[in-house]
């Protein structure tokens, strides 16, 4: 059984780690559990504060409200009271001048002044069996008094006489109305009367006269001889609306008068409780008016009976009470309805002052522990930085040490650079990838002198770039300044360096000390992911500076460019063939025929899987089809007779006819163009640059295959060789043969890449193709 082993990391000691987390707890836990207690506890009491204080409030505001009720109904209720009285003292008066005498003068001073000095009182009415009738009105439209009187004697023609008075009280013209057709007997508050012993209250109903709604308080008497009178009070709905719009209860509250069926009889405003049924106007149920806590108080006292309750309306709570009127009405009550706020809403903005108090003084402890645990980790943090930098200068001396034990460091004699530079500064900035960089051939060419792979400890040299694939970043390495981009692929000064190098191995940030020397710069020393590089600044310039002592003596190896191919030792044919004669490779020329190409000039684009799919692993084809027709155009610029989608893969191959010596520069150009517009393409669809191209020149074998129609194919040693190449170029770069390369360097920017095996062709050279020179 295998046992798994936990990773320890012996470069920390886990008691100082374990000290040092308990050190940070202190200084960030208790401030932060102080200010925590405090705002627990003034919560605590804002609570128990508002509680109590809610509690006080309210059974204040129960108190006020009772002694509010208390004295609407008295109001309500002398309000009605004095129409009963009124009707009272008419009642007898009526009994000595019936309204059918002609001497009316007791009576109908009576009514004239109720009308005239109780405000609310709109007629006064009386009414005998026989329909003789006299009401006294007041008439706003005029500001004066009419009396109207009706006339049905027997033997005698009806009439009817008005009689206009001014506001006070003057006689001002009398008319007859013979087209009246009035008749009190069959008015609701005649008829009602008649029914009952005591005082009668209507119905909402609209008035004869003045057509406007309200009630009648009327009462039955019958005189010694045994006739029947009816004597009538009018009371307006404007006017009860009036009384109660006056009546102040809290900032909101509105008291109602309801009949027992829920019915309004009386509103603060009353238009909205109006409605027309059958041509006559009445009054809406207290649901129907829009007043949801109306509504909800009176379901509660529909349930639970008259009283006083609670009740919750949209999260709003409202004091509610329900009142029956003794002696008015036929079953009627008041009922008042206000916001609890309204009673104890001052406990809410005490309540709000108080926590925005406490709010301050929360504020102002956490500010205080703030600034305490900035103050605490500040100087632990301090403290860090000198125990690293203490650290830090102990591995720069060690690094020192063993720079100065290198006796070739400035030895000119001796070719290669000691690997010691770039592993101390690897080791001292904790780098993944360092690097030491020579300006060569007049500052147009960046020469690796050694790299070194921290992840794999392994060392390598040799790799040239060229200012004409590079601008940008070689601007910035010939002006002599230092470079710290954290986000390579996004900065336009290392956009391209990190898309050629960094790009393929997962870097991402970039640091470079320029190497100077007589006041110029010579090189650089690069640092890829190094997150010390800051710290170790002086250490790196301290670097450079010794690496720039060797700028003039070190070199690169001579390169193809510099020296030609042929002058290269011979390898034995078994293990390495360029030549184009397939005889060589153990094909016979013969047999082959026309189908043989011996010198064929072969590009092969390739399209990485992850660029060419989507999400879902469809292709879209807006990718596919822009690149397809741009290499397509490019393609015929450059006059390549074969180009041929497979797959992701576009093949193009030029040099059928042995008299075309062009072949290869034109698949060369077309590589260069068709990488520059795929850049523009994936650049604009908002991809990486996940291409790859392969240039090779060699033989291949081509004929025309296949039934109706047939197709031309081309297979064969270039073919597989291009395709190599393009699968193992970095992205968005073109890598060539070394056969292709012999054909391209004089007209080419070249570079070596590396070398790679291929069965039977043995070990060769592969190269970059930078541009045209």
């Amino acid at each position: 059984m295998l046992e798994s082993q936990a990773i320890i990391d012996t470069s920390v000691d886990p008691l100082v780690r374990a000290a040092g987390r308990r050190r940070t707890l202190r200084r960030v836990g208790i401030p932060i559990a102080a200010v925590i207690l405090t705002i627990v506890v003034i919560v605590a009491i804002a609570l128990q504060a508002n509680e109590a204080n809610r509690a006080g409030a309210l059974t204040l505001s129960n108190d006020v409200l009772k002694e509010t009720t208390a004295r609407i109904d008295e109001e309500v209720t002398n309000y009605f009271g004095t129409a009963t009285r009124t009707l009272a003292v008419g009642e007898s008066m009526a009994d000595r001048e019936p309204p059918g005498e002609p001497r009316r003068t007791l009576i109908e001073k009576y009514a004239l002044s109720a009308v005239k000095y109780v405000g609310h009182i709109t007629a006064f009415d009386v009414a005998n069996a026989n329909g003789d009738y006299m009401m006294i009105w007041q008439n706003d439209a005029s500001g004066g008094y009419d009396t109207k009187l009706i006339q049905n004697g027997a033997g005698s023609a009806r009439s009817v006489l008005w009689v206009r008075r001014n506001a006070a009280g003057d006689v001002i013209g009398q008319q007859n109305d013979p087209s009246d057709t009035y008749d009190p007997r069959t008015r609701p508050w005649y008829t009602g009367a008649l029914k009952t012993n005591g005082v009668y209250w209507s119905d909402v109903y609209k008035f004869h006269t003045g057509n406007a709604p309200g009630i009648t308080v009327a009462k039955r008497y019958e005189t010694a001889e045994g006739q029947e009178f009816v004597v009538g009070i009018d009371l307006t709905l404007e006017s009860l609306s009036r009384f109660l719009a006056d009546l102040k209860i809290g900032k909101t509250g509105r008291a109602l008068i309801i009949d027992g069926s829920g019915k309004i009889i009386a509103h603060p405003q009353m238009q909205s409780a109006l409605e027309t049924v059958n041509g006559d106007v009445t009054t809406k149920h207290v649901d129907e008016i829009g007043d949801a806590p109306a509504a909800g108080a009176y379901d509660h006292f529909r349930v639970n009976g008259p009283g006083r309750a609670t009740v919750t309306v949209d999260g709003v709570r409202y004091l509610a009470t329900l009142t029956p009127l003794k002696d008015v009405g036929h079953n009627w009550s008041t009922m008042i309805v206000l916001p609890e706020d309204d009673l104890v809403g001052f406990v809410g903005k005490a309540n709000r002052t108080s926590l925005l108090i406490s709010l301050v003084i929360v504020g102002l402890a956490v500010v205080m522990a703030g600034l305490l645990i900035r103050q605490g980790l500040r100087t632990d943090r301090v403290a860090r930085l000198l125990r690293q930098r203490s650290a830090a200068m102990a591995r720069q001396r060690e690094a020192l040490d063993l720079i100065a034990d290198e006796v070739d460091l400035y030895d000119p004699l001796h070719p290669e650079l000691p690997q010691s530079l770039t592993e101390a500064a690897a080791e001292i900035t904790g780098a993944r990838r360092a690097s030491i960089w020579y300006l060569q051939s007049r500052r147009s060419v960046l020469h690796c002198a050694d790299s070194f792979d921290s992840e794999t400890a392994r060392h390598s040299a040799g790799f040239e770039l060229h200012r004409d694939e590079l601008p940008r970043f070689f601007d910035s390495v010939v002006e002599g300044g230092a470079l710290d981009v954290p986000d390579a692929a996004s900065d336009p000064r290392t956009t391209e360096i990190h898309r050629l190098l960094m790009a393929p191995l997962g870097g991402r940030s970039l640091s470079i000390t320029p190497m100077r020397r007589r006041g110029h710069a010579v090189g650089a020393v690069w640092l890829e992911d190094a997150p010390g590089a800051g710290a170790a600044r002086d250490f790196l310039r301290l670097l450079a500076g010794t690496a720039a002592q060797r700028a003039a003596e070190t070199a690169p190896e001579p390169t193809p460019e510099a020296s030609d191919l042929d002058e290269r030792p011979i390898e034995p044919e078994i293990a390495r063939c360029l030549s184009p004669d397939l005889t060589l490779s153990g094909f016979d020329r013969q047999q082959l025929g026309d189908n043989l190409y011996p010198q064929v000039a072969v590009l092969v684009i390739r399209i990485d899987e992850s660029a060419a799919t989507g999400n879902g692993g469809v292709s879209p084809p807006e990718l596919i089809d822009s690149v397809v027709c741009a290499m397509q155009e490019i393609a015929a610029e450059q006059d390549i007779p074969y180009l041929k989608l497979v797959g992701y893969d576009i093949v193009g191959a030029a040099g059928f006819s042995p008299d075309d010596p062009t072949s290869a520069a034109r698949i060369a150009n077309t590589a260069i163009a068709g990488r520059e517009r795929l850049m523009e393409i994936f650049e604009a669809t908002g991809r990486a640059p996940d291409f790859r191209l392969g240039i090779d020149c060699g033989a291949a074998i081509g004929g025309v295959i296949g039934a109706g129609p047939r197709l031309f194919n081309l297979w064969g040693s270039a073919t597989q060789t291009a395709r190599v190449m393009a699968e193992t170029a970095l992205p968005g770069s073109i890598q060539i043969s070394e056969a292709a390369y012999g054909q391209l360097r004089r007209n080419f920017l070249l570079r070596p890449r590396g070398t790679f095996f291929q069965a039977g062709i043995g070990t060769a050279q592969t190269f970059v193709l930078a541009g045209r020179l």
